[in-house]
């Protein structure tokens, strides 16, 4: 299995800091059983897919700056900033403190909170919005 460090890194890359949502990109890194727990919301596979366009309706771009990753077994826990620029110019920046776990070399869980720390207040679902 690769470093799961590494694919982290490659997934935000792929899916998060490219301009179009890539269905084999997703189905390549995301297991089918695939399950988000962000802020309060539960996300399966099919409303990560709504999540990802939601984003990408919403942002026309996004950098991740990553803080701490560290791997343990199958699990990585992330720390990182998102920043990205809507659409419409405004900024938006939030810290998220993640647990990434993998099977197969697939994700399958991802336990998440996001913090908004630049942006206005209707931004503060952009961790869960689909």
């Amino acid at each position: 299995m690769k470093n799961l460090k590494n694919k982290v890194q490659e997934i935000f890359t792929d899916i998060f800091c490219t301009e179009k949502v890539d269905m084999a990109t997703i189905a390549r890194h995301f297991d089918a059983s695939y399950t988000q727990y962000v802020d309060s919301e539960t996300l399966n596979y099919d409303k990560f897919i709504q999540h990802v366009q939601a984003l990408k309706d919403a942002v026309k771009s996004i950098k991740i700056t990553f803080e701490h990753l560290i791997e343990e077994d199958d699990k990585v826990c992330s720390i990182h900033i998102a920043e990205a620029v809507k659409t419409n110019g405004e900024k938006i920046k939030a810290k998220v403190i993640a647990l990434f776990q993998f099977k197969n070399d697939k994700l399958i869980l991802c336990n998440e909170l996001t913090h908004l720390i630049e942006g206005s207040a209707e931004d503060r679902d952009l961790g869960s919005r689909h």
